[in-house]
């Protein structure tokens, strides 16, 4: 994925700073990495809740075609079919097989 992880910031500071602009704050989520257990969801929602959140975003990890994580899942047979995205349907299914 190779996005920038978190900046070391004060989330309950920058919180308070940006409700009390009147911004409302987002959190965007995928679920489904190889890393990932099931405490992913819990651990999710206390986040949410401990920063105050006053919206999320909750997707699944989808391997698009011509990324990365498309070309290993294919190398290692875990697509479910490797054309999925003719029967796309955005959120509502998973097209790999996880890995654990």
């Amino acid at each position: 994925m190779k996005k920038i992880k978190n900046l070391r910031v004060d989330f309950s500071e920058a919180m308070c700073r940006f409700h009390g602009e009147g911004i409302a704050v987002l959190g965007a989520f995928i679920f489904g990495f190889d890393h990932e257990n099931k405490d992913v969801f819990d651990q999710t929602l206390e986040f949410s809740m401990k920063y105050s959140l006053d919206g999320v975003q909750l997707r699944i990890l989808t391997p698009f075609p011509g990324t990365q994580l498309y070309t290993r899942l294919l190398k290692e047979g875990r697509l479910l079919a490797p054309d999925w995205w003719l029967h796309y349907i955005f959120l509502k299914h998973y097209y790999f097989n996880p890995k654990v």
